[in-house]
């Protein structure tokens, strides 16, 4: 049985015109190639982090700046924490797990941004926990559709999200006077 080096990797590299470098292997449902080293099977993203001499603490993932879940490209790559690839996922429109209502590789709207804010809110304000990371990173960089600064994009998502709520207080109250009588 022949044990793969570092030298079998990458010769199993194609670079592709937009800079990604793909690693040819067997791939799980999601993309991630894999490769088999020192007796383990790896995700080809992380082991390229660990031969480009970059530290892999445990609990860190490995993120794709190029969102190509086959590029091995180190400058494509950074290690990071599992929060702040679940927030550069948002933030790029994209959602892996349905948590915040779309469907997977779905991208996020106005409308689906402005649910996720409303439903992790309290009286038209962002909370300081999480709701408020991920309405940030939601509202920065990656929001092309959207032609507005993210400091007036936030003001409108917040005023809907007030008024959201501001509806369903009096939704409400119309019921609770319909109970009445």
């Amino acid at each position: 049985m022949t044990k793969n080096t570092k030298n079998d990797f990458f010769s199993r590299i194609i670079k592709q015109d937009n800079g990604c470098h793909e690693f040819q292997s067997w791939s799980d449902r999601d993309g991630y190639r894999f490769f088999r080293f020192e007796g383990k099977d790896w995700k080809a993203h992380r082991l390229a982090v660990v031969f480009d001499g970059r530290d892999l603490p445990p609990g860190k993932v490995v993120m794709h700046h190029c969102d190509n879940p086959a590029c091995v490209n180190p400058a494509h790559l950074s290690v990071a924490t599992q929060k702040e690839n679940s927030l550069d996922c948002v933030s790029k429109g994209r959602n892996p797990g349905n948590r915040l209502g779309t469907s997977k590789g779905q991208k996020h709207t106005a409308e689906t941004i402005t649910k996720i804010i409303a439903t992790r809110t309290r009286n038209g304000t962002l909370n300081t926990n999480s709701s408020e990371s991920i309405a940030k990173a939601a509202l920065t960089k990656k929001l092309k559709p959207y032609k507005h600064s993210p400091e007036s994009l936030a003001k409108i998502l917040a005023t809907k999200a007030k008024n959201k709520i501001a509806k369903q207080k009096q939704r409400q109250i119309e019921i609770h006077a319909d109970t009445e009588a």
